[in-house]
């Protein structure tokens, strides 16, 4: 959408500009809409996120976070800023599930699915004696 980019002047042309795919870190489309949310969940949740990394082992319990809202309204686009701006403290690990999952569910497969995108993951950010490593170990 880079140049050709135009906002939408009239409710019919809302279809013609909206995209329900996420925003990339820096469009100049994003508008941050906090203020109008009264909190900022972004922040909140990166300092969840950061906090339960400084407390390690010595922390009790566990967080449940849900991101919610309906299609198209920015959770994606603010989970990828959020990743951004844990990257240098963190490894962000972002999976888009399969449709076949979706479809015909079942916790085996998701597991599996989950198991096998971690290895890919880390496999092509360590190489291949990462792998090794863990049967290994």
């Amino acid at each position: 959408m880079g140049d050709e980019f135009r906002k939408a002047s009239t409710l019919d042309d809302v279809p013609r500009v909206a995209s329900l795919q996420p925003l990339p870190l820096g469009d100049r489309r994003y508008a941050d809409l906090s203020a109008g949310r009264g909190s900022d969940a972004l922040t909140r949740l990166r300092i969840k996120v950061q906090d339960a990394a400084r407390l390690g082992d010595a922390r009790l319990g566990y967080d449940h976070i849900a991101f919610t809202g309906h299609r198209g309204c920015g959770k994606t686009t603010e989970l990828l800023r959020l990743q951004h701006e844990v990257s240098a403290q963190f490894t962000p690990l972002h999976l888009y599930a399969d449709e076949a999952l979706l479809s015909d569910y079942d916790y085996t497969y998701l597991f599996l699915w989950l198991v096998d995108s971690l290895v890919g993951h880390f496999a092509g950010i360590l190489g291949g004696s990462w792998g090794q490593a863990v049967i290994c170990d």
